[in-house]
């Protein structure tokens, strides 16, 4: 029956029908991992038999588009004329408009048109996970719209006028249409991501990232030989398979459905919240699966690295989306945001932040929840993570500095902000994953919003004490 549902909106192969119906997993989740597999499979005799040191960077390209154009209609069928029209009209309008009109009219489109798609499925497919072309399409939008703002930073005349970060990527060339498409198809990064600016790959491709490193510590680097992704990618493998085993285990145990049953209002209030804290850690595994695999992907095709670390090895972190082990234990919700999803968070920075004269922060979440979609629970997440972000400043600002005095309290504020973390992070995500307004309005209901109660007290309120036991000390 499951299988029935899912095809019903899903526009991929049904090739391995048989195999879904034997396994009992949805065809689409089944042709997205085989998809990867395969980018998994094909990154080695890529990075070796067609390397840059043996094959024209033309070739690359050519190989990267052919294999992403077979994987990406195989996986999301006809659909894929969503990505090919987004990225030839953006090209169009960068080839035309000059820059200060271009990026903008880069960026209105491509979040136009997925927001489109996001209403779309939402008509057809209400509340549904089947996978469809809104994915990767979500990747792309970053893409382009990221190398519409490279462009016109390459086109600045004045180049100390920008970041250092801006400075960094502008892309000072038009790309050809075969080097656009390579960037946007590359068979190791369409299906999935992670996002990556454009010169980090231009510079994979034609075979220079040491050069665009030599500025950074590429002096430890030993030039003789080329660095070897084989651990990384083998340590990647692994976790991405332990995540697969922890959503089959923990989902069934923790299932956000529980959060809609009536019974979940007749339990005490620490039962509530321990339950809200144990359905959304039991949600990310399969992120983390998803971005480990793509992760893996791109480093065994030679593509990830970052610089390098003071022995000389390479650092295969350029595309990593998340750090697993910041995101489960840290102590801060900014801590959190920065490891979580981090492409993202770079291409918001490069599009959004370092770009909007005012109201910055706001201007990202609103971006971002755009981006993800409608779903009301989208922006009950967003607005609750700009309230806890702003209250996160102010308790930094007004607690932190009574637990500096030692080692011990240091220690101390490190455990109650870590244990405070892990309950933000369940109150603040919920609402995502049950993506409907009421059933989350009446979760916060039955916990009584007590966390938007604290953080308004830490913004409005804190400031006041600390400030009024500091005079009557003076």
């Amino acid at each position: 029956m499951a299988e029935t549902d899912n095809l019903k909106f899903y526009f991929g192969s049904r090739l391995l029908s048989p195999l879904s119906q034997s396994i009992g997993l949805p065809i689409d989740q089944i042709n997205f991992v085989v998809c990867q597999l395969i980018a998994l499979v094909l990154g080695y005799p890529f990075r070796k038999i067609f390397s840059p040191k043996i094959v024209s960077p033309r070739t690359r390209h050519f190989i990267e588009v052919c294999i992403g154009l077979a994987m990406m209609y195989f996986c999301f069928g006809l659909q894929i004329w969503h990505i090919l029209f987004h990225s030839l009209i953006s090209y169009a309008i960068m080839l035309t408009f000059p820059a200060g009109s271009m990026e903008i009219l880069v960026f209105l489109l491509s979040m136009g048109h997925v927001s489109v798609c996001h209403i779309y499925r939402q008509l057809y497919d209400y509340g549904g996970y089947t996978l469809d072309i809104t994915g990767p399409l979500m990747i792309n939008v970053q893409r382009i719209s990221s190398l519409a703002c490279s462009l016109a930073d390459g086109r600045v005349k004045d180049q100390s006028k920008l970041s250092s970060s801006r400075k960094q990527h502008a892309v000072k060339k038009n790309p050809s249409l075969l080097e656009l498409l390579s960037y946007v198809f590359s068979f190791h990064n369409t299906i999935c991501g992670p996002f990556a600016f454009f010169d980090d790959y231009q510079a994979f491709i034609e075979g220079n990232t040491a050069k665009k490193l030599q500025n950074g510590d590429m002096s430890k680097q030993s030039s003789s030989s080329e660095p070897s992704p084989f651990w990384p990618v083998l340590k990647k493998i692994f976790f991405a398979f332990f995540y697969v085993f922890l959503a089959l285990k923990v989902v069934p145990i923790f299932p956000i459905s529980t959060l809609r049953e009536s019974s979940f209002q007749d339990k005490s209030f620490l039962i509530k919240m321990f339950l809200v804290i144990m359905i959304t850690t039991a949600q990310r595994p399969k992120y983390y699966f998803a971005w480990s695999i793509g992760e893996a992907a791109n480093n065994n095709a030679g593509f990830g690295i970052s610089g390098y670390d003071g022995k000389g090895n390479a650092k295969w972190d350029l595309v990593n989306n998340a750090d697993v082990a910041q995101i489960e234990f840290c102590t801060s919700l900014k801590v959190l945001l920065d490891n979580w999803n981090k492409t993202t968070t770079y291409w918001l920075r490069h599009v959004v932040y370092d770009r909007v004269p005012a109201f910055k922060m706001l201007a990202v979440f609103a971006v971002s929840g755009t981006w993800h979609g409608f779903y009301p629970g989208y922006y009950i997440t967003f607005f609750t993570g700009f309230l806890f972000t702003t209250a996160g400043r102010s308790i930094r600002k007004c607690i932190r500095p009574m637990f500096q005095g030692s080692k011990q309290s240091q220690f101390l504020y490190d455990v109650i902000t870590s244990i405070s973390t892990r309950v933000v992070l369940g109150y603040l995500t919920f609402s995502f994953v049950l993506l409907e307004f009421e059933p989350s309005w009446i979760v916060l209901k039955q916990i009584f919003f007590w966390m938007h109660g604290a953080a308004l007290f830490a913004i409005l309120v804190l400031p006041r004490l600390v400030r009024k036991n500091q005079t009557k000390k003076e």
